[in-house]
């Protein structure tokens, strides 16, 4: 407990600080590049097949979250450390819905329309004000499933310059909205897309408009590990938050997120919208 609350100082300390993941690289870049950059993202969401998402209403998958450390125990987003679900998610939307597996909310429905947060009580969805801890969660894992392609997508792209990793070469691509510089109102991502198979592996990320007090002064990682393909799109079944730069090593992680199962249009898009006054908001809100 009082590591816990040593942490927590120290992050409202720096809370009025702003991470960054721009490299010396982008500062010095022009026309060129950004096409160069534009064309990698898109090759990489093509070679994942995320061009594919199109064919599909919905996706579907069962995992467990397991969240480490005493970051990992602040950042966690549910009740228990680790914790199994079943998620549905309407692809190229923020419309998503999880259901507790296991744990002290076994049996309970949560889920996102329009970005608006509801909660499955006595059979019936009700729509609640909530936490943006509840809200980012779950816009979180759809985001990071389609990363390519809603990166390809950042008014603002660019070459990061290059870097290697176990003797893998990365090209890093820089991704932001509004402005290069860095900026409270969006966040920016750093994409390594591997030279030789041409797939987004990791990105380094900052988050400006945190669930966690002095989350703005975070720079985080993401490594995408074994890649199956299902339905002609290549899913990661194993995800790894870091804090700072990316690993490789598995070991050392915030949270990861690990599959049992992935499926295609497991349910019907409908059933994922309770609300059926809600307008529908698509992917226009970024993480």
């Amino acid at each position: 407990m009082i590591m816990r609350l040593f942490y927590i100082g120290i992050l409202v300390l720096m809370s009025s600080c702003l991470s960054s993941v721009q490299t010396k690289y982008v500062r010095s870049n022009g026309l060129k590049e950004t096409e160069m950059a534009r064309k990698i993202l898109n090759e990489a969401s093509k070679k994942q097949g995320l061009n594919k998402l199109q064919e599909y209403k919905t996706y579907s998958f069962i995992g467990t979250d397991k969240w480490r450390g005493v970051l990992g125990n602040l950042g966690k987003l549910w009740p228990n450390a680790e914790a199994r679900f079943q998620m549905h998610l309407v692809s190229n939307s923020f419309d998503g819905q999880l259901k507790f597996l296991d744990g002290k909310r076994e049996g309970n429905v949560v889920g996102l329309q329009s970005d608006n947060y509801y909660e499955k009580r006595d059979g019936e969805y009700v729509f609640v004000k909530t936490d943006k801890r509840n809200k980012f969660g779950i816009n979180a894992y759809q985001y990071f499933f389609e990363l390519a392609e809603r990166l390809s997508k950042a008014e603002l792209v660019t070459m990061g310059g290059t870097a290697e990793m176990d003797g893998q070469e990365y090209d890093l691509v820089f991704c932001t909205w509004k402005q290069l510089r860095t900026h409270k109102q969006n966040d920016q991502y750093l994409a390594w897309i591997n030279k030789e198979n041409g797939l987004l592996e990791f990105c380094q990320f900052t988050i400006h408009d945190p669930y966690l007090v002095g989350g703005s002064m975070l720079v985080g990682s993401i490594a995408f590990e074994d890649f199956r393909e299902i339905g002609g799109v290549k899913i990661p079944f194993t995800q790894c938050i870091y804090s700072g730069k990316p690993k490789s090593t598995g070991k050392g992680y915030l949270h990861r997120l690990t599959l049992e199962t992935f499926s295609f249009d497991q349910i019907n898009h409908l059933e994922l919208k309770p609300n059926k006054d809600l307008p529908h908001i698509g992917d226009e809100k970024p993480l």
